[in-house]
């Protein structure tokens, strides 16, 4: 299936173009800061472009086994089941002609040609290690139109990374709950860890309050004891003679 990818980078104003080819690497240059000569970037495009977008389909290809029986197919009957060729490098904005190999039903082609959407940009920023927003346009030659469908997917994705931005946005959704869930967790242990703390810190005052207690009485009775055998010292110094008092239980 041959195809041709045009991608652009964003306008602001520019004069018309006298050279297409110029004025696109000019503006690359200007959103990319690279400062690359465009024969530099076409030869690095050639080298790698085809090698990257046929990665990312691929794998977008395979993550998708799950859902169709007809992609599955592919997948099964050769490895790699998508091949991509660059032909050719044309201007308006920059025109990259592909030859896709492998496109054997309908399923595949019209996943392989919405992924081209989203994926045509990626592997190009990839190729000339850029990050540089790009729209993107795909058109079927030699008489080949895409389904009604694939025409409403172009609306919708042209200019955009709508595949990409969305999935950054669902892992940041995955990473935010698991975020709440743990924070949750963490509240709860802390939670538990002062009720325990708290129930601690009373038992132990109240413990501390019934050994005084119990101190206070024992030094009472420390008092008494002390107090009765003065009293009795002094008894036997005062009357030499005199005999203890006898006990109430003692007898004559």
């Amino acid at each position: 299936m041959k195809i041709k990818l045009k991608l652009d980078v964003p306008r602001y104003g520019e004069r018309p173009e006298d050279n297409p080819r110029d004025a696109f690497w000019e503006r690359f240059n200007r959103d990319s800061g690279r400062g690359f000569e465009p024969r530099l970037f076409e030869a690095q495009l050639h080298r790698e472009f085809a090698q990257r977008l046929e990665g990312l389909l691929n794998s977008d290809l395979e993550a998708r086994l799950v859902r169709s029986s007809a992609i599955r197919a592919v997948f099964l009957s050769r490895r790699p089941p998508i091949r991509v060729h660059l032909l050719n490098i044309t201007y308006g904005s920059i025109e990259l002609w592909l030859n896709i190999f492998g496109i054997t039903n309908d399923a595949v082609r019209e996943q392989v040609f919405t992924a081209l959407l989203a994926f045509g940009p990626m592997a190009f920023n990839q190729t000339l290690q850029t990050d540089v927003p790009l729209s993107a346009q795909v058109e079927m030659l030699r008489g080949e139109t895409p389904s009604k469908s694939n025409g409403v997917l172009w609306a919708l994705m042209n200019g955009s990374l709508l595949i990409p931005i969305g999935l950054s946005l669902y892992v940041l959704y995955v990473a935010f709950n698991a975020l709440e869930a743990e924070k949750n967790e963490l509240k709860k242990e802390r939670s538990e860890l002062f009720n325990a703390l708290a129930k601690q810190n009373a038992d132990l005052s109240s413990a501390i309050v019934t050994q005084s207690g119990n101190l206070a009485a024992s030094a009472k009775a420390m008092q008494d004891l002390q107090s009765s055998l003065v009293q009795e010292q002094a008894k036997r110094l005062v009357n030499p003679t005199a005999l203890p008092s006898p006990s109430p239980n003692s007898t004559k």
